[in-house]
C-alpha cells in the first residue's frame, strides 16, 4: 500500500512530505478548505480516505449540524458511498470512505479522492449554516452586550 499511495502521489505531483510511511499515511490539504488523510493501518488490508468537513461548533448549531449530516448519510446516497462521522476529540465533523487496497490502482485511488473532495464541497456547504455561524459567534463572544438597559 506504500507503492500505491506513492504511485498515486506521484501522479497528482503531490510534495513527497506528505507521506509519512512510518505511520503508514498520507496527510495534504485540498482547495485550500479541506485536511486529508490517507490511511492504511498495519492491521487491516483496506485503505482509509479521510476528510475533516468542520467543527461541529456549540449549542443548537452542533444540532443542526449533527441532525442534517445523518439524515444526508442515511443509505449513503447523498454521500456517494461515504460516511459522515464526528470525532469527539477533536469536536469534528469528517467524512470518510474504506477501500480494499488490493484492488485499487493509482487512477482508482485518485478517482476515490476526488470524488470525496467533491463530496465535501456539498456537504459543507449543506451543513455550513452560515447564519447560525454568525449567530453563535455573537453569543459566545459578546452575549453580554446583547441586552442593554433603556432608560426611560
Amino acid at each position: 500500500r506504500n507503492a500505491l499511495v506513492s504511485q498515486w502521489m506521484a501522479q497528482v505531483e503531490l510534495d513527497p512530505t506528505s507521506l509519512n510511511a512510518a505511520n503508514r499515511s498520507c496527510s495534504f490539504r485540498a482547495l485550500d478548505a479541506f485536511d486529508i488523510s490517507i490511511e492504511w493501518p498495519e492491521n487491516s488490508e483496506d485503505l482509509f480516505i479521510t476528510i475533516d468537513l468542520m467543527p461541529s461548533t456549540g449549542g443548537e448549531l452542533r444540532k443542526k449540524r449533527l441532525e442534517r449530516s445523518m439524515q444526508m448519510n442515511a443509505y449513503v446516497l447523498e454521500t456517494r458511498g461515504a460516511a459522515i462521522g464526528w470525532d469527539a476529540a477533536r469536536d469534528m465533523l469528517v467524512l470518510s470512505y474504506r477501500s480494499a487496497a488490493e484492488t485499487l490502482t493509482p487512477q482508482n485511488l485518485n478517482d476515490l479522492v476526488v470524488n470525496l473532495i467533491e463530496t465535501a464541497q456539498y456537504i459543507a456547504d449543506e451543513i455550513r449554516f452560515e447564519a447560525d455561524v454568525v449567530l453563535q459567534s455573537q453569543v459566545n463572544n459578546h452575549g453580554d452586550k446583547w441586552f442593554e438597559p433603556i432608560r426611560a
